[in-house]
């Protein structure tokens, strides 16, 4: 049900993206500020609004331990797992020579996560016109569900559920190589943190209420593909 979810998201968000066009860039930087004397803009392939999307997976997403405060009846069975992720995301960049600055945003959905969004600023360089390399960072938002099953030697294993919504922050890089004069393709690597979280819980009454502490570390790598389209084709 939360992967079909995720789907719908993802397609009514592709259907109702719209980009305002801004304001032409005649003399300088956005604002009206002039550019430095002897700085050139040049005719780019990286300028201008784009939209995409992208496909990957969120490494060691669900690092879970427990504390078992009951006297070692307690353990938590493959505690790690790894996530799929699809998404969207959009944004725009600034080129000069062949410095590339940019803003994008990005959406994901996977099978835990009811989404996991993030704003960041991106600067790079593209060595020739095909090629851009880049690096990024910035404010990160997740909310998700937290399955998990606690083995208890006396009653079996017993089953649980947290909902957890956090801000942290981003950083990472990645590429992108234009395979058509709007298209590119590429690849990127981000590290997300959204600090440790402790909660005191307890089995069931009828599982003897045996007392630990979860925690769960949320802290993770994503790397995923990206399909961009660029609405400037120069």
């Amino acid at each position: 049900m939360k992967r079909a979810r995720a789907w719908f998201a993802c397609i009514a968000l592709a259907s109702v993206s719209v980009f305002a066009i801004a304001p032409a860039f005649a003399d300088g930087m956005p604002g009206g500020a002039a550019w430095g004397e002897g700085v050139v803009l040049v005719p780019s392939t990286w300028s201008g609004f784009y939209v995409g999307g992208h496909l990957g997976a969120a490494l060691n997403q669900r690092a879970f331990t427990i504390q078992d405060l009951s006297g070692g009846d307690l353990s938590l069975p493959s505690p790690s797992e790894d996530q799929i992720l699809i998404g969207l995301h959009g944004g725009y960049n600034w080129q000069v020579q062949q410095i590339v600055l940019g803003v994008e945003g990005d959406i994901s959905f996977s099978n835990d996560a009811n989404y996991l969004a993030s704003i960041r600023g991106r600067l790079g360089i593209a060595p020739w016109d095909r090629l851009l390399l880049y690096g990024t960072a910035g404010a990160a938002f997740i909310n998700l569900d937290e399955p998990f099953a606690v083995q208890s030697v006396a009653n079996g294993p017993l089953t649980f559920n947290r909902n957890r919504s956090e801000t942290g922050f981003v950083v990472g890089g990645g590429g992108e190589y234009r395979v058509l004069p709007n298209t590119s393709l590429g690849a990127e690597g981000l590290f997300y943190d959204f600090g440790s979280s402790s909660t005191l819980l307890s089995t069931p009454a009828a599982a003897a209420s045996e007392p630990f502490v979860f925690k769960d570390d949320l802290n993770f790598w994503v790397v995923r593909g990206r399909l961009t389209y660029y609405f400037n084709d120069h």
